[in-house]
């Protein structure tokens, strides 16, 4: 499952780039589709990579969820939270040319399969990072 995944990346985060991560969840995320279990996984190591390179912290928390989306679908959720030095999200998405990499490209990639990204953060209180994708 996706949380197998997901802890086996933790570990690695933590050999190769010294970065605590502590994934949480209530079951193994099992995901039929093998483009979406990719998809995810990338997304959640690049967002763990943005912890590591800009956030000023060593220590992030992935939180997999059911969820519900916006129609009324089984969606799951994931979260990325780092209590870093955050950053003003509006103002980063405002500079980030469609076709470049890091967030705008994650969101990209989400919009193709159906899912969507929300970023909340601000400068000094960390960031929360929450994917969700539709799932049968």
């Amino acid at each position: 499952g996706l949380a197998d995944a997901l802890q086996w990346l933790e570990r690695q985060m933590k050999d190769l780039h010294d970065l605590d991560v502590t994934v949480e969840a209530d079951h193994p995320f099992f995901l039929e589709d093998e483009d979406l279990r990719v998809l995810l996984f990338q997304i959640v190591r690049e967002l763990l990579f943005n912890v590591k390179k800009h956030a000023g912290t060593n220590q992030a928390t992935v939180r997999l969820l059911d969820a519900v989306g916006p129609a009324g679908e089984p969606s799951l959720a994931v979260h990325v939270i780092d209590q870093g030095r955050g950053f003003d999200a509006d103002s980063l998405a405002a500079q980030e040319a469609p076709g470049s990499f890091g967030l705008h490209s994650v969101r990209e990639r989400l919009q193709l399969h159906g899912g969507h990204l929300k970023v909340r953060s601000s400068s000094g209180e960390g960031t929360h990072v929450e994917v969700q994708l539709p799932v049968e």
